[in-house]
């Protein structure tokens, strides 16, 4: 999953709400605010992020957020990407937030990555098959 995906996850599942994450809220907002000032108050991304917020244990909610960033190309703008650096790191600084970053973000640039096991196979993701 992309980073930004992640840093807008990853302050909601910390619950950036909760009284003591002020800072993990404020980079919150500043990311969401940057992307609405980039593509306009009124757009996809801002749309997900509302739905995601409105169910934040929603797996589907979450994908569309992450299919959303690549669709907008906000991936590719480095500002929005310092924020959502900026919001990873400080949501780090709590343990839960080190537990939820660390569920999402895979950090494999430059690496090579393989899958060794029985059933298992890579084709636009690792996937594993049930074994009887």
């Amino acid at each position: 999953m992309d980073s930004i995906s992640t840093a807008l996850i990853g302050a909601i599942s910390a619950g950036i709400t909760d009284v003591g994450k002020k800072a993990i809220a404020d980079a919150y907002e500043n990311l969401k605010a940057l992307i609405s000032a980039k593509l306009g108050q009124e757009n996809d991304i801002s749309e997900a992020i509302a739905a995601l917020e409105d169910n934040p244990e929603s797996e589907g909610r979450r994908m569309v957020l992450a299919e959303t960033m690549t669709k907008e190309k906000a991936v590719e703008d480095s500002e929005i990407q310092e924020y959502a650096g900026k919001l990873i790191e400080t949501i780090k600084e709590t343990e839960e937030g080190r537990k939820v970053v660390a569920k999402f973000l895979i950090d494999a640039k430059g690496a090579q990555v393989g899958v060794i096991g029985d059933n298992a196979r890579v084709q636009g993701g690792i996937h594993f098959r049930e074994t009887k």
